[in-house]
């Protein structure tokens, strides 16, 4: 099931203050639609995707995503720190162990390849991905 949802900039925000409105908005989003799949959002740049990331992070440190909690199993956890000692990008890295991917141009190939993957594989449950409309 595809879900495209849309927001306006207000009229006193610039770009930058706009994104980071979203980005506080994600986890609430994901929890509202993802039913517990995986789930597949879309941001403007390399930056907002790691941006993006560490949010979703923070809200999960806060108690903020139950959907994450998903990764209770110790086996999945453990898999989760096996993959994200494979992967080269340190921030990436880091993320892996909460199940959050992001995917964009500034990874290598092996690092892209390893979160498709386990993405796939239901053990990744979020990707943040690079979207450009032109």
């Amino acid at each position: 099931e595809r879900i495209v949802l849309g927001f306006q900039c207000g009229k006193n925000s610039n770009e930058y203050m706009f994104e980071k409105y979203l980005d506080y908005r994600v986890a609430e989003l994901i929890e509202r639609y993802s039913e517990g799949k995986p789930v597949l959002v879309f941001c403007q740049t390399q930056k907002g995707t790691i941006n993006a990331a560490k949010q979703l992070v923070m809200d999960y440190n806060m108690n903020k995503i139950p959907i994450m909690a998903i990764h209770n199993s110790t086996q999945e956890r453990m898999k989760l720190d096996a993959l994200s000692n494979k992967i080269s990008n340190k921030q990436l890295s880091q993320f892996v162990k909460y199940g959050i991917g992001f995917h964009n141009a500034g990874l290598s190939l092996s690092d892209r390849q390893l979160v498709e993957e386990n993405f796939k594989m239901n053990l990744i449950k979020i990707i943040l991905y690079v979207f450009i409309i032109s």
